[in-house]
């Protein structure tokens, strides 16, 4: 390896193919999904024996990971037609993020933080329908707008084969 992840090697967060995040016009398809794949920067690579992997110490990472975002980034009061996922730089750079690319950023910087990349898992949610962006940390969601969803339709790469 070069010393970047490659999104064939590094890359399962858990992508949705629905409609959503709140909005009627929110569309998440192939070329979206690839751009943003080709324009986040991934951490460099950790050797998978110092992989955090414990619930417990990823819980301690994820909360610290969690209050940093949402003081840090701001929700939008603004319409999401027609919007983009952001990379986590575009995010951090504004300092304002829709739900996902929160989830988004939480995620590279749980990375950076060396946890566990088959613990970490993007998820849109909602009760009937599509509302909301998390993220999971082994079995805890993160991010969460409404403690009652459900999770809709996922798919999973493994980063390491």
């Amino acid at each position: 390896m070069s010393g970047k992840f490659s999104h064939k090697i590094f890359f399962p967060l858990i992508l949705l193919i629905v409609a959503g995040c709140g909005y009627k016009d929110y569309d998440i398809n192939e070329r979206q999904w690839e751009r943003w794949v080709s324009e986040q920067k991934f951490p460099d690579p950790i050797n998978k024996e110092f992989l955090i992997s414990d619930q417990g110490e990823m819980e301690i990472i994820a909360n610290q990971i969690q209050i940093e975002v949402l003081s840090t980034i701001e929700y939008p009061d603004h319409p999401y037609n027609n919007y983009h996922w952001k990379t986590s730089d575009e995010t951090l750079r504004d300092g304002w993020g829709y739900c996902v690319d929160r989830a988004i950023l939480m995620y590279i910087r749980l990375l950076e933080e060396g946890v566990d990349p088959s613990k970490l898992k993007l998820a849109l949610v909602g009760q009937n329908r599509v509302e909301h962006c998390l993220i999971f940390v082994g079995d805890r969601p993160y991010l969460i707008a409404n403690p009652d969803f459900n999770v809709f339709n996922t798919f999973t790469k493994d980063y390491f084969n």
